[in-house]
């Protein structure tokens, strides 16, 4: 055949149940439901995987002559533009894999981090990254603070406003290059910071990165006060519910905010600090 074994991630040969191989690809990729398409040939496989998964799409496969004819026609499977990410997707997922093979060898997650030898880099936007960045705020959704889409033109005016600050995130680590995974924007508005966007892609989070990122933000203000401005969907409220909890993260009440639009501030304080160690 034209694919390979290499060509596929997380590959689930057994004799499990459909629905649990799926389930334990959805967590190893740190995908939603709803971001997933399930091919087979069995009716009844399909209807036992959309019982278990409301959200899946599905696609049956009984008549092979049109297989290729149905897959073209997906609406969700159809691609404008490959940025040099998307070409180094498949890599990418390999060294998350490799990140979850070496979680499961070691307890503590302080020596994971610390073996990890994580890189992060601030970057602008620019010519080469803009698709890059624009794919990131359109598909983005579970560690996404307002779930703000924005396309090249809009990201430009941000970025030739001067009023605004906006960065692309990388990162390397020991594993490799997993390229640019997330994005933050704030506002200086007198003598106060507000981030206005921040987000990250699913596959590298939990690896103090989103910590380290309002480190450096905070270091940069330690005289200012700085803001975390979120708006809560069926999108983003699970992964940012979680992680708002942090000791430097406070919820600032304020009647002037809209339904679902709340407000942190975050505080300089020993945890955030510390993170620092780990990069």
């Amino acid at each position: 055949m034209h694919l390979k074994k290499a060509d596929f991630l997380f590959p689930k040969i057994n004799w499990q149940e459909k629905t649990i191989n799926i389930e334990n690809i959805l967590n190893e990729f740190s995908l939603r439901e709803e971001d997933v398409l399930f091919i087979d040939d069995s009716k009844l496989e399909i209807n036992k995987v959309k019982k278990k998964f409301k959200k899946i799409s599905t696609l049956l496969v009984d008549d092979l002559s049109k297989y290729y004819e149905n897959i073209l026609a997906l609406k969700s499977l159809q691609k404008f533009s490959v940025s040099k990410e998307d070409r180094k997707k498949h890599k990418q997922y390999k060294l998350k894999k490799k990140y979850q093979d070496l979680k499961k060898k070691k307890t503590n997650f302080n020596e994971i981090f610390y073996e990890l030898n994580q890189k992060i880099k601030f970057l602008d936007i620019n010519k080469s990254n803009i698709i890059r960045a624009e794919q990131l705020f359109n598909k983005t959704n579970q560690f996404n603070f307002t779930t703000n889409r924005y396309n090249k033109v809009e990201l430009l005016k941000i970025v030739n406003n001067k009023n605004f600050f906006i960065k692309l995130v990388s990162l390397q680590d020991k594993f490799g290059d997993h390229g640019i995974i997330g994005s933050f924007n704030y506002q200086r508005i007198g003598k106060e910071i507000f981030i206005q966007d921040f987000i990250l892609s699913c596959r590298i989070l939990s690896r103090k990165i989103e910590e380290y990122i309002l480190y450096k933000i905070k270091k940069s203000f330690k005289k200012n006060n700085v803001y975390l401005r979120h708006i809560r969907n069926n999108q983003n409220k699970e992964l940012i519910s979680i992680f708002i909890k942090k000791d430097y993260i406070k919820r600032i009440q304020s009647k002037k905010l809209k339904p679902n639009h709340f407000l942190y501030k975050i505080f300089y304080n020993k945890e955030l600090n510390e993170v620092k160690k780990f990069f």
